[in-house]
């Protein structure tokens, strides 16, 4: 059990080693382009991405412009029409009667 603890810590330190050389190393490559890996030993490895510049350079996402909401117009009010009051019927006026005059005896 002691010696195959050993053991198992001595291959984790060896392959920590070689992933931490391949992180180390230079490699030179055309500008415009980037990519890089690390070395992959027994119990995993680690590797970084070298990055690239190139004429013109690459721009970012432009974002999307978020649209402005149109305000919804209140409504105007329909005015309630006014009722037309009705006319009162002018009385016809009645005549007066003349007084038939009395003969005088």
């Amino acid at each position: 059990m002691n010696r195959q603890f050993k053991m198992t810590t001595i291959a984790m330190c060896v392959s920590s080693l070689i992933a931490l050389a391949g992180c180390g190393s230079t490699v030179t490559k055309p500008l415009g382009s980037g990519s890089g890996g690390g070395t992959i030993g027994t119990g995993g490895g680690t590797g970084t991405g070298g990055g690239g510049t190139g004429t013109g350079g690459g721009g970012g996402k432009t974002p999307t412009p978020t649209p402005t909401p149109t305000p919804t117009p209140t409504p105007t009010p329909t005015p309630t029409p006014t009722p037309t009051p009705t006319p009162t019927p002018t009385p016809t006026p009645t005549p007066t009667p003349t007084p038939t005059p009395t003969p005088t005896p």
